[in-house]
């Protein structure tokens, strides 16, 4: 009886075994998906709600203030930047025309759960979760393998780069989102002709245009796909059904020349047409002065081994067989030549430009391994090791996504809550600080403009703007110290407030003591002296989060 019992069990637990093997087996495509969106989403809530004083939050801190405008005068074609236009009138950020849907988005999610950080940042992540079971999609469109296409999507998890700006509040993930639905549809379009198809089509592509026109660049990779001898064949017999939804793509054109009609300052494209620069990129002098810079984002953004894996899978293409796969890869790659003539100057100067080629990146990473076990080394199911290569690489991208999550500006925040307590909402104030420490500008809510060089323009400023505050970041004293404006600054205004942190390498009471400065904000009335700080007990403001530690930070207000 024992004896049966346990064969009955046996038996149950095979059944069982079977059946779970056999769930997977079916389904291991959706589960694998399922697992890398969770941790993908895991890599991308870090700091979900934290102050926009982080790496690259110019770019957070311009969509924050669009929205907060928004959100207090109304919705609007018109954007206001806190840190943009500060010397105009009415100041109307129209520099390129952007359609501000983050912060149309932001300003419905802040009417239903308040205003936060949080809100903003989850319709990034969402996007750029997105972006991982399209990049599977599209792959699997393209290829027809299925491992290839899951390692591709995994990739897309957990590259730096697609994680970083996969919750950084700026228009690269959802353009990318975008783009990679602009493929997809493509490609069901170019085998069937569908009508809903090509309106996908048209609609993704506009609205790529609408939100970052760079992105329209990579598009050009769909050129192999293009059904030539069918379109002759719809022109010559006047069949034009199956394009009418490209047709969607003219709202951009629309867009900007609406955007053009309402520009107020006529400032549009004046800050950006003349950095259009086609030939540097073929120049040796180009790379010997940028190229440092642009591999030290190539290892943010990819990690040293994946970046490697970029070229040899890009090398691996150059091998296979003519087809689909190698023809769209290749003219995806080919664009970037388009982009590069472009986007030259912008290119070295921030590497969310990369963006734009961050699916080429993962299906090149994907490819090397794939090639290697597949074409190289021919064992039968040896290409399931791309698995282990994905997870392997874990440990590399994770020290290189919380390198870029560990550069924080602090006390931005801080001086700017200042600001905004001391001064009316219709006050604005100078700043002499880099792009990075603009910061102050939102969290004061109050409008910024560069501290002038000539003390004229200065009295003008004060005057016309009410502005009676000036926030010097450290690193930036010595240049506002040689302004020829700095005489006048320094016989009228004195210090309000010093940031300052724990430094080992001040010397003397003016550092604070044992203290280093990290921020002056000067208020109009008296003289410049850091003496003014000698024997002052610094105040514990606050703690900043880094990964390592939390990090004290103190104010003087003498």
């Amino acid at each position: 009886m024992a004896k049966k019992t346990r064969h009955a069990v046996k038996q149950v637990v095979a059944v069982k075994e079977n059946a779970s093997a056999a769930f997977f087996r079916a389904h291991y495509v959706k589960i694998l998906l399922l697992v890398f969106i969770v941790y993908g989403f895991s890599l991308r809530a870090y700091h979900m709600d934290y102050v926009s004083i982080g790496l690259h939050n110019l770019k957070e801190n311009q969509h924050l203030s669009e929205a907060l405008n928004f959100y207090n005068k109304g919705i609007s074609i018109h954007r206001e930047v806190f840190f943009q236009s500060a010397d105009k009138d009415i100041p109307y950020y129209e520099e390129y025309p952007q359609f501000p849907l983050i912060p149309y988005i932001g300003v419905v999610l802040w009417k239903i759960f308040g205003v936060s950080f949080w809100t903003m940042r989850l319709q990034i992540i969402l996007f750029s979760l997105g972006t991982i079971p399209l990049s599977y999609a599209v792959t699997k469109k393209i290829t027809g393998d299925e491992v290839l296409s899951l390692v591709t999507a995994g990739f897309m998890a957990i590259m730096p780069l697609n994680v970083f700006f996969g919750r950084n509040i700026q228009p690269e993930s959802p353009c990318l989102f975008l783009l990679l639905v602009f493929y997809y549809y493509f490609i069901k379009w170019s085998e069937d002709s569908g009508v809903a198809n090509a309106l996908y089509v048209g609609i993704s592509a506009a609205l790529i245009g609408l939100l970052k026109l760079s992105f329209l660049v990579p598009t050009l990779a769909v050129l192999p796909l293009v059904p030539y001898s069918r379109t002759l064949d719809d022109i010559k017999s006047m069949h034009f059904r199956p394009y009418v939804g490209f047709l969607v793509i003219l709202v951009l054109p629309l867009y900007i020349w609406i955007t053009k009609l309402t520009n107020v300052n006529e400032s549009l494209t004046e800050g950006s047409l003349h950095n259009i620069r086609p030939f540097d990129p073929f120049t040796l002098q180009y790379w010997q002065t940028n190229g440092a810079t642009i591999m030290a984002f190539w290892q943010d953004n990819y990690s040293v081994p994946l970046g490697a894996a970029i070229f040899l899978g890009l090398l691996a293409l150059l091998f296979v067989k003519k087809g689909r796969t190698r023809g769209f890869f290749l003219s995806y790659l080919g664009s970037f030549v388009v982009y590069m003539m472009i986007f030259s100057l912008y290119f070295y100067q921030h590497n969310y430009y990369q963006m734009p080629y961050v699916y080429l990146a993962a299906f090149s990473m994907a490819f090397a391994f794939h090639y290697l076990f597949t074409s190289i080394i021919k064992i039968r199911h040896l290409k399931y090791t791309s698995f282990l290569i994905l997870l392997l690489s874990l440990y590399a991208v994770k020290d290189s996504t919380m390198r870029q999550y560990d550069r924080q500006f602090p006390g931005t925040d801080i001086a700017g809550e200042y600001i905004k307590s001391h001064t009316n909402s219709t006050d604005r104030f100078l700043v002499s600080a880099s792009a990075q420490k603009l910061a102050v500008c939102y969290f004061a809510e109050r409008f910024c403009f560069p501290l002038p060089a000539q003390e004229e323009d200065v009295k003008q400023f004060e005057k016309k703007f009410n502005s009676k505050y000036i926030f010097i970041y450290n690193n930036s004293l010595p240049e506002a110290m040689s302004r020829s404006s700095w005489d006048y600054v320094s016989k009228n205004y004195k210090i309000a407030e010093a940031g300052v942190i724990h430094s080992g390498a001040a010397q003397d009471a003016s550092q604070g003591g044992g203290f280093a400065i990290a921020y002056l904000l000067l208020v109009k009335g008296g003289q410049f002296s850091t003496d003014i700080l000698n024997g002052k007990t610094p105040v514990l403001k606050k703690y900043y989060e880094f990964s390592y530690a939390n990090y004290p930070f103190y104010i003087i207000e003498p």
